[in-house]
């Protein structure tokens, strides 16, 4: 687990280079695996998250698929698909269409966002070393845009080098806690948070967006949880 002393002494160049490395390495597993190709069966795939933003720091690719065909039989089909693809040996489908979240059933006239499919543990046969990447896939009729979204999509106009460091700087410290924090049955903590934090709140370093997450958290539970693995990360730090 890298510390935050270690990542403040990274240079720029050093925090891009790493970044970069990730971009390549996803961009080989796109196409050994065909993803794209396969959705555009279906519809229009649509790259959002930190593959979008260039602010990539852990092996994880957000794709939007915006279909008119029917989400169930196209959510089907692609599971079929997907499993025949060779290396693709375990796919997780799960019906956000029909139930929410905490599994309650939706009803006709409140129906959620879509289906989803994961597919987790993929290797690159191109890329030396590769590590393990995991794909999530969000099959809908409609790309709604919520207030992060909207910024997220005007990326070109927000975010510069000086911010997409201080964005990559904050998930290098970040990542593992949220990682921690689902482990524990907490809910993750979302990148999209670091980036309203960064672009829309002007946080300019990992200290300022710990405070301005303890601010915002509302689940005294999951921030409880947060600050101890904080202090738990620092303290190890200090002892090195």
């Amino acid at each position: 687990m890298i510390s935050k002393l270690s990542i403040e002494k990274l240079s720029r160049e050093e925090v891009f280079f790493l970044e970069k490395n990730l971009q390549n390495e996803s961009d080989a597993l796109l196409e050994e695996y065909g993803v794209v190709d396969v959705l555009k069966d279906y519809g229009v795939p649509i790259i959002k998250g930190s593959k979008l933003l260039q602010v990539m720091c852990t092996r994880n690719i957000d794709i939007f698929l915006n279909t008119n065909q029917d989400l169930m039989q196209t959510w089907f089909d692609l599971c079929q698909r997907f499993l025949q693809v060779r290396g693709i040996r375990r796919i997780h489908p799960i019906n956000y269409y029909d139930y929410d979240r905490d599994s309650n059933y939706l009803e006709k006239e409140n129906k959620g966002f879509g289906y989803f499919i994961s597919f987790d543990s993929l290797k690159s046969n191109k890329v030396v070393n590769s590590k393990e990447w995991d794909f999530e896939i969000s099959i809908v009729n409609e790309v709604k845009e919520d207030d992060v979204d909207r910024l997220i999509n005007n990326w070109d106009k927000m975010i510069n080098d000086e911010k997409r460091e201080i964005i990559l700087r904050i998930k290098m410290f970040i990542s593992p806690i949220s990682s921690e924090l689902k482990k524990l049955g907490k809910g993750k903590l979302k990148s999209v948070e670091i980036y309203k934090a960064v672009l829309a709140d002007n946080v300019k370093s990992i200290d300022e967006f710990i405070n301005w997450y303890r601010t915002r958290e509302k689940n005294l539970e999951k921030l409880e949880t947060f600050n101890n693995l904080v202090k738990t990360k620092q303290d190890k730090q200090d002892t090195k």
